[in-house]
């Protein structure tokens, strides 16, 4: 998630206090049961309860199931708290400050007067979610959702508005102050299948923007990906106010304007992202 893993210090007994500071009880049992097994493992916290997964092939594996079961069970907002024997405290700190710092600089960037956008030479009409392949080039317009161009996410951030950046296909790095739901933007043709994203999404998005006149801005990487489309036309049809930035991480690279660390809130399915 845009982090060295062995810039990650290692838990000590404060770092495990923390991961149960503000959590439920259960949370000290739950952890040394976690602490108990090797294999790739991720240690996740919500407001009400504990979440861990493990026996994983790899470290993003286990993070990404954690984070599923916290986000779905708990229809809440999850905070990474432990990956393997590492505090994540890191994470969430370099993601913050990274976001504060690059806030800072876009004034200057915005200032020399060549953030744009290039023109898309095709563009098709969302009649509905795309499933299968999420490469094509995007929609013209989403009935309800307003297009925003790189000007306008960076006006946005420097005005430091209400607007909930939200990255629902969650590489690496990603724009200041985003949260990345893992997966945010699948669909499938299996009815239930596809039931289960939408509830898991817009659970998600409540536990974030509990008002609906909130902003939520979605993305993925760039005007040829249809996850942050079909995430927006969920989003949208459950009564949301959603912002579309189109160009996404491709555009926003493109006038090298800064990102940081990538920070997963939820998911919708425990193999997306």
């Amino acid at each position: 998630f845009g982090i060295d893993y062995s810039a990650f210090g290692k838990l000590d007994d404060e770092g495990r206090r923390q991961l149960c500071a503000k959590s439920t009880t259960g949370c000290a049992a739950a952890y040394e049961k976690y602490d108990a097994t090797k294999s790739n493992r991720a240690f996740v916290t919500s407001s009400t309860r504990v979440y861990y997964a493990f026996g994983f092939s790899d470290k993003r594996n286990a993070v990404r199931r954690a984070i599923f079961e916290c986000s779905s069970r708990s229809a809440s907002v999850c905070q990474l708290g432990a990956i393997n024997d590492r505090e994540a405290a890191t994470l969430h700190r370099h993601a913050a400050e990274g976001s504060e710092k690059a806030i800072g600089q876009l004034a200057g960037l915005k200032a020399a007067g060549k953030i744009s956008d290039p023109a898309d030479s095709q563009e098709l009409p969302m009649r509905g979610l795309r499933i299968g392949s999420y490469t094509a080039p995007a929609p013209e317009k989403i009935e309800g959702v307003r297009e925003l161009a790189t000007r306008n996410v960076v006006d946005l951030l420097l005005a430091r508005t209400s607007v909930m950046f939200v990255d629902v296909e969650c590489r690496s790095t990603t724009i200041p102050t985003a949260r990345c739901v893992l997966g945010g933007g699948l669909a499938s043709s299996d009815t239930a299948v596809d039931g289960n994203i939408e509830k898991n999404l817009l659970a998600v998005l409540q536990a974030l923007t509990p008002d609906k006149s909130t902003p939520i801005a979605l993305f993925c990487s760039s005007s040829q990906c249809w996850l942050a489309p079909n995430a927006a036309y969920r989003a949208a049809k459950a009564g949301y106010k959603v912002y579309w930035y189109r160009g996404g991480i491709q555009a926003w690279e493109r006038n090298e304007l800064p990102l940081v660390p990538n920070v997963p809130i939820g998911a919708v399915l425990p193999n997306a992202g």
